[in-house]
């Protein structure tokens, strides 16, 4: 099965970290976490979690997504923040609710501003050649 690389640019816990890759693990195939390292000691560089892989990866939430997205267009007329918010709730949407909230806890742990990316693997991954990765515990 194709797993989803995670890698984060700031240390998270062990705890904080473990918890993390168990709530993305519920949905998704989820190898071991890298950290990245950047040549850059820019104070304006946020810091950044990126989970990314290839479209096999993705699949097993389509169903889940496909619901949301199905759901959501049905009531685009509605869409308050109440009923998006109930929407998230429902249970077709939930590996695409838990992977939110599962991205959204580590990032607050990390610190303000840190950005959250998640796509495919295409060509290069979304930072490109430009950082170099550690595996975990290296």
């Amino acid at each position: 099965m194709a797993e989803l690389s995670l890698v984060i640019s700031e240390r998270l816990s062990d705890a904080e970290l473990e918890t993390l890759l168990a709530e993305l693990r519920v949905h998704l195939a989820v190898g071991e976490p890298r950290y990245l390292l950047r040549k850059s000691a820019d104070p304006t560089l946020v810091p950044l979690i990126e989970l990314v892989g290839s479209v096999g990866a993705w699949l097993p939430l389509t169903p889940a997504a496909t619901a949301y997205l199905a759901t959501l267009g049905k009531h685009a007329a509605d869409a308050t923040r109440n009923w998006v918010a109930r929407s998230w709730r429902r249970e077709e949407a939930k590996p695409v609710s838990d992977l939110a909230t599962a991205l959204a806890k580590a990032a607050e742990c990390m610190g303000p501003n840190t950005a959250v990316v998640i796509g495919l693997d295409v060509p290069d991954g979304p930072l490109g050649d430009d950082d170099h990765y550690q595996e975990r515990g290296a």
